[in-house]
């Protein structure tokens, strides 16, 4: 009887030393570990939205570049008026411009206009200068002791009369604003002269014209026709 209490007894303190170990030692279920889960997940959800919150919250910062504040009304009218100082200013520059272009086109109509009206008559007059030559060859063509004998009045009448024909076209030529030129002993020129021949002379010097063939002729100081010349030749070295 004794010996039964006493086995009763140990068993009943093994059995309360051996429960803390199940518990330990316990497996959880399936069930168990979805909550498990579950928990963790909420618990890793809210501290993500946390850690965004918490960003989110934070002030913001000052702007590095703060905006300038507005201008006055005092410098926008200043502001105002250099602009329309500077647009007068380019106004005034257009019209001065304008005034100048305008009177240079003015000048270039006038001097248009002149020279047309002096040199209308080119054409028509150097359609004359053969009349002219042909008067001087008539004239040159009596030779001065013909002139000289009483008896040949009708020639000396003729050569009269060629002779102011001709002063008469010279005149009207001069009127006109017509000149000759070329004469023995001119320099030459090689814009007013062409050279036919070249000779030697003991009298006239190098580069200047000895004989006249045909008279020049110029218009307003334009050279209608150059003079037909023989020109003096360089006299060779001894």
């Amino acid at each position: 009887m004794a010996l039964a209490h006493v086995f009763r007894a140990a068993l009943r303190a093994q059995s309360r030393s051996a429960a803390p170990l199940r518990s330990v030692l316990a497996v959880p279920s399936t069930v168990e570990w979805g909550r498990a889960g579950a928990a963790a997940q909420v618990a890793g959800s809210t501290s993500v939205r946390r850690w965004f919150s918490s960003d989110e919250a934070k002030p913001a910062e000052p702007a590095a570049d703060a905006a300038a504040p507005p201008p006055s009304l005092e410098e926008q009218l200043k502001a105002k008026v250099n602009e329309l100082q500077l647009e007068v200013k380019e106004l005034k520059d257009d019209k001065l411009r304008l005034l100048a272009e305008m009177e240079n086109t003015r000048a270039i109509a006038r001097r248009d206009v002149e020279t047309t009206k002096s040199f209308a008559i080119q054409s028509f007059a150097k359609s004359l200068l053969d009349v002219a030559d042909t008067l001087g060859m008539a004239i040159d063509s009596v030779p001065p002791e013909a002139l000289s004998v009483e008896a040949a009045t009708e020639l000396k009448t003729l050569h009269e009369g060629v002779s102011m024909t001709r002063g008469q076209l010279m005149k009207l030529f001069a009127q006109n604003g017509m000149k000759e030129f070329g004469a023995v002993g001119e320099k030459f020129d090689a814009n007013k002269h062409e050279v036919i021949y070249e000779a030697h002379h003991d009298e006239i010097d190098h580069g200047h014209v000895a004989h006249v063939i045909k008279s020049g002729f110029l218009l307003k100081d334009r050279v209608i026709r150059p003079a037909k010349v023989g020109t003096v030749k360089k006299a060779p070295k001894a």
